[in-house]
């Protein structure tokens, strides 16, 4: 992990709707899902073509308040097979998310195979007393760099633990 990280992140979340959480014909849903759809850039430095060098993930998942069995506190739950990202730049195209029970309360992580992490920023949303109020998503951030791709592509060299070559 490095102590600093020096990464423009451009964050855009598209859609925020309410949905039915089961298909139709089902006897009940819950309905406090909502559908977010998003798009977030991150911009690092000069090493990559074309310059300079950005990863950019389009994201998508259902958000939904289950209630927690404390009575009228709700808790975050993203339903199984709901998350997809697409991804394009240095850091590649395979990445995933938490499905199930979600128990962060001020991040969304998104994270590839190799442990490098762009985390979505929320207010403390681990549980609710109002359903009805979508979550909000207030910019996103480069959490953690785990490979030397990353390093190179997004961490300012002053503070890399890298030596130069």
């Amino acid at each position: 992990m490095f102590s600093r990280m020096i990464a423009v992140v451009y964050l855009v979340v598209i859609g925020l709707i309410g949905l039915p959480a089961v298909p139709a014909g089902a006897t009940s849903f819950n309905p406090y899902t909502y559908n977010v759809e998003g798009q977030l850039s991150i911009f690092g430095n000069d090493v990559c073509t074309p310059s300079p060098c950005t990863e950019t993930l389009d994201f998508s998942f259902h958000f939904q308040w289950v209630e927690s069995g404390a009575g009228g506190i709700f808790q975050i739950y993203i339903p199984p097979g709901t998350a997809t990202i697409t991804a394009s730049g240095p850091l590649g195209d395979q990445w995933r998310t938490v499905q199930g029970l979600f128990y962060s309360p001020y991040y969304f992580p998104m994270a590839d195979q190799y442990g490098n992490e762009i985390d979505l920023d929320m207010p403390n949303l681990t549980f609710s007393e109002t359903p009805w109020i979508g979550p909000t998503f207030f910019g996103a951030e480069l959490y953690a760099c785990q490979t030397a791709a990353c390093v190179d592509a997004f961490v300012d060299p002053i503070y890399s633990d890298r030596q130069p070559p």
